[in-house]
């Protein structure tokens, strides 16, 4: 689990949707629990995860982006998030129906950053054709790694703390640069390993390197590196429209 899905969740959270919201449903109901259930998720317990997805879905099967107080909108993509969670701990049928029912939802269209994660989760759940008989010596060298030892587990990606995700996108969307940086260099500092942290950091620095007149060369050599060090961290990562302006978007892409 990246931290791309909680960037996503989180950002959309900041965002004021411009069209008409369905009811607002009191904080506690569903947004509770699906929120937590993504941050368990990314803490590396998916089966408390699926609890918290599963209890969020019974009080709101709908996909969407939808409004949980005030102003506040969150992408609210249960499906997708179940059936990473049930992957994680091999229910590759289960995570196979609910990728079809994200799918069928357009949670992937509306949050690109799980479309490559659904794929190659159905790709790894698919049946595998038989492979050919191999002789025990074979077999007994792909069971084991290198060092005669079972290959160990990529560590879990780095989370983004969720208070300080939320405080820097409000400065940021309010137009206060200034601690808007203080707050995304402060959670790329603390999760130095999350392209999503660097990626904030090179959106508010670029901000600031426009405002300022586009004079400043030390502040645009800074944005160019935060985009090296996310691109470098996670090559899959989309900056999100609603967050960065296009012209940073197509210097990211240039990176590819």
């Amino acid at each position: 689990m990246t931290g791309r899905v909680r960037f996503a969740v989180l950002l959309a959270a900041a965002v004021v949707a411009a069209a008409a919201a369905p009811a607002v449903a009191a904080r506690g109901t569903w947004y509770d629990p699906y929120l937590d259930g993504v941050e368990a998720l990314e803490k590396g317990d998916p089966a408390r995860a699926i609890e918290l997805f599963e209890t969020a879905l019974a009080r709101r099967p709908e996909s969407g982006y939808h409004r949980t107080y005030g102003t506040n909108y969150i992408h609210y993509a249960p499906h997708a998030h179940l059936a990473l969670a049930l992957g994680a701990l091999g229910r590759c049928d289960a995570a196979l129906a609910e990728i079809g029912r994200a799918r069928t939802a357009g949670e992937p269209e509306d949050d690109p950053s799980l479309a490559p994660r659904l794929e190659a989760l159905a790709q790894r759940c698919a049946p595998a054709p038989e492979p050919e008989p191999a002789p025990p010596e074979e077999l007994s060298a792909a069971a084991i790694g290198p060092s005669g030892s079972p290959p160990a587990a990529p560590p879990p990606a780095p989370a983004i703390d969720r208070t300080l995700l939320r405080r820097g996108l409000a400065a940021y969307l309010a137009g206060d640069l200034d601690t808007a940086t203080r707050v995304f260099e402060q959670a790329a500092s603390e999760a130095p390993d999350s392209a999503v942290a660097h990626l904030l950091v090179a959106t508010v620095r670029f901000a600031r390197w426009r405002a300022d007149g586009r004079r400043d060369e030390a502040l645009a050599r800074s944005v160019r590196s935060a985009l090296d060090n996310a691109r470098r961290l996670d090559p899959l990562l989309e900056p999100p429209p609603a967050l960065c302006p296009p012209e940073l978007v197509a210097r990211w892409r240039t990176l590819r």
